[in-house]
């Protein structure tokens, strides 16, 4: 619900609604820059 009321105040609805990757912040340092690179790889050589 927070994350929802979160997204809702500040507009950021239409913004996640196109986005085709969506990179989730849940995770260490490491593992974000991880999951970072692998959603680059897939979008520049797609």
């Amino acid at each position: 619900e927070r994350d929802i009321n979160e997204v809702v105040g500040i507009n950021a609805g239409p913004t996640i609604a196109y986005a085709d990757h969506v990179i989730k912040n849940n995770y260490s340092k490491e593992e974000f820059y991880d999951k970072l690179e692998l959603t680059y790889r897939t979008i520049y050589f797609s």
